[in-house]
């Protein structure tokens, strides 16, 4: 484990949960983010995102000391070529790998004010969406209101209430902005939000000084869905129309 100082200086982030791939970088002070639209930029241009992103921090790969993944929940696809990429990368150097909700790797580059609230939805199809709703404490850190998952936008708004702004962003907070904006008292939605690198990659760095050993293995770190499949809840419905 390649760690200066207790803590890593050269971290690597890699994000792929919506259409648009999102990676970061940092290495001694200086940050970098690179953002690709386009769900087949996933699996033909991320290699050059991470290429291009280490490069303007002045580094190579082989000069990573952390990597982290997205593990969603989000575009199933998506998840699985950023952890895989991911995975693959801690193993061959030998680095630890940490993998952290999507959501709140987004939110942590909007907690800016206490007391405000902060929704990250994806649009996730059949009139649901991924997401998580969170608040902003004293010290700018996240605390989950609504845990990431799968759900009705309905059973976000449920827990909504009349104190402090909310903050809204993803394809799915967009999409059901008409929804979740009838029931907010002080709605504020950023269309088209990506995370900035210095926020989502100072998250990275906190969670991993805080524990460095339980994130030694990278077979540990699992992709967070949320939802079955389609394959999935096809495959249950004929075991189960057998039995």
């Amino acid at each position: 484990m390649r760690i200066q100082g207790g803590f890593p200086l050269r971290t690597l982030l890699i994000e792929c949960v919506t259409d648009t791939a999102f990676v970061a970088a940092h290495a001694s002070g200086r940050y970098a983010h690179k953002l690709s639209p386009g769900k087949a930029t996933h699996s033909t241009r991320l290699f050059q995102l991470i290429d291009e992103s280490l490069a303007e921090c002045g580094i190579k790969i082989r000069d990573v000391e952390l990597i982290c993944a997205g593990i969603g929940p989000g575009s199933f696809t998506g998840i699985r070529i950023g952890l895989s990429t991911a995975r693959m990368l801690s193993q061959v150097l030998s680095v630890p790998l940490i993998g952290i909700k999507s959501t709140e790797l987004f939110a942590a580059s909007l907690a800016q004010n206490p007391g405000d609230k902060i929704l990250v939805a994806f649009d996730a199809k059949k009139g649901r969406v991924f997401g998580a709703l969170y608040s902003v404490d004293d010290t700018l850190s996240l605390r989950e209101i609504i845990q990431p998952g799968d759900y009705y936008p309905e059973e976000i708004i449920s827990h909504f209430n009349n104190d402090g702004k909310i903050i809204m962003a993803g394809d799915g907070a967009e999409k059901y902005n008409d929804c979740f904006t009838a029931h907010a008292s002080s709605p504020t939605l950023i269309p088209g939000f990506m995370p900035d690198g210095k926020h989502a990659v100072d998250l990275v760095i906190k969670k991993f000084s805080a524990d460095p050993k339980a994130f030694s293995n990278p077979e540990k770190v699992l992709p967070f869905y949320a939802r079955k499949s389609d394959a999935e809840v096809l495959k249950e419905e004929k075991e189960k129309n057998l039995t």
